[in-house]
């Protein structure tokens, strides 16, 4: 498990040079990339050491039923097939309460220049994804502050780029 914390260390740290940041995984195995607009994405090694987790939050539910209904509904439909979530999977996450555009690959399956090409890839489409979920909920007509972008949480986003 260490050997692939350092493996996914040094893929973040290779990618942070193409893009001025240095990157590495904090002792919880995460690193948070602050993107424009407010938005993040996420990299984690999961417990077995065995999976890359991307993760961008996409929004915070609503605590008005109506609203929440509204964008889960919305985030099933554009998961469907996925012909709108572009390189990830809607997910939810229940400790925050954040919907999120989600992607897992193996650790075994990846090197230096795929991991930095899948996580650029992500976010590329994860920023797109995001724009189009936003942009879909205000055309249904969501009341104007029931969906509040993400903010830093520490359970999530325990290191910053």
């Amino acid at each position: 498990m260490q050997d692939s914390k350092a493996r996914v260390s040094r893929w973040l740290q290779a990618a942070g040079m193409h893009s001025g940041f240095q990157l590495s995984l904090d002792a919880d195995w995460h690193c948070s990339l602050q993107l424009d607009e407010g938005a993040h994405c996420i990299v984690e090694l999961n417990k077995g050491g065995d999976q890359v987790l991307l993760y961008m939050p996409l929004i915070r539910l609503p605590d008005r039923l109506q609203d929440a209904q509204r964008a889960t509904q919305l985030a099933l439909t554009m998961n469907s097939f996925g012909a709108e979530s572009g390189a990830g999977t809607f997910g939810y996450d229940p400790r925050t309460n954040h919907v999120l555009l989600t992607l897992s690959i193996r650790v075994d399956l990846l090197d230096e220049l795929l991991f930095c090409s899948v996580l650029g890839e992500f976010i590329e489409s994860g920023m797109d994804t995001r724009a189009r979920f936003m942009s879909e909920l205000e055309r249904q007509g969501a009341g104007g502050d029931a969906f509040e972008a993400p903010q830093a949480h520490p359970l999530l986003w325990s290191a910053r780029a």
